[in-house]
């Protein structure tokens, strides 16, 4: 490949295709830069939008991703050098894993649940996505679903650890109840 030319976002998508896969290869490797606002700090509606379309590669949901994170109208993300463009998807990825990761670290049980592995509850739950998460959250009200969805990720995030963390408490409780009572 020779020198990269840092074209303005509009003037790259009108590129030879040949081109711009050359690009894409080559840009996916930058450093990422600090996005205006913190994908954690978003609304939930968006972070679930950001993560079901951040591996998409569809252009025209990237440019929404960027939007959203640099607090840019769609039109001005067009005006972005590929490079700036490149840093902030990079930082996007960067911010998506560290929320997967929280997710998963900290939200999941600290114990297994033999009955529920044995009936597979985590696989055949997942199918529902974030409606889980509304469900625990609203406490079965589906008309509260739409009012947990603007709140900011962040505080649903601390809602849910707060839960998980009441309930490992509960049932350490509970164990120390039973022992007591033999």
């Amino acid at each position: 490949m020779k020198e990269i030319i840092n074209f303005k976002l509009k003037e790259f998508l009108n590129q030879d295709p040949e081109l711009i896969q050359e690009y894409i290869v080559a840009l996916q490797y930058l450093k990422p830069i600090k996005t205006v606002k913190e994908v954690f700090h978003l609304k939930l509606k968006h972070v679930e939008h950001i993560k079901q379309s951040l591996y998409s590669n569809e252009d025209d949901e990237l440019i929404k991703i960027v939007a959203r994170v640099q607090g840019l109208k769609l039109k001005e993300v067009f005006e972005i050098k590929i490079i700036e463009f490149f840093r902030i998807i990079a930082s996007v990825k960067v911010q998506i894993d560290t929320i997967r990761k929280a997710e998963e670290n900290r939200l999941s049980p600290a114990e297994i649940n033999f009955k529920w592995e044995a009936v597979e509850g985590d696989e055949k739950m997942s199918k529902f996505g974030i409606y889980n998460t509304l469900e625990s959250l609203s406490g079965g009200d589906i008309l509260k679903y739409k009012k947990i969805m603007n709140l900011p990720y962040s505080e649903v995030f601390t809602a849910l650890l707060m839960k998980k963390t009441a309930s490992d408490l509960q049932r350490k409780m509970d164990r120390i109840k039973t022992k007591n009572d033999v």
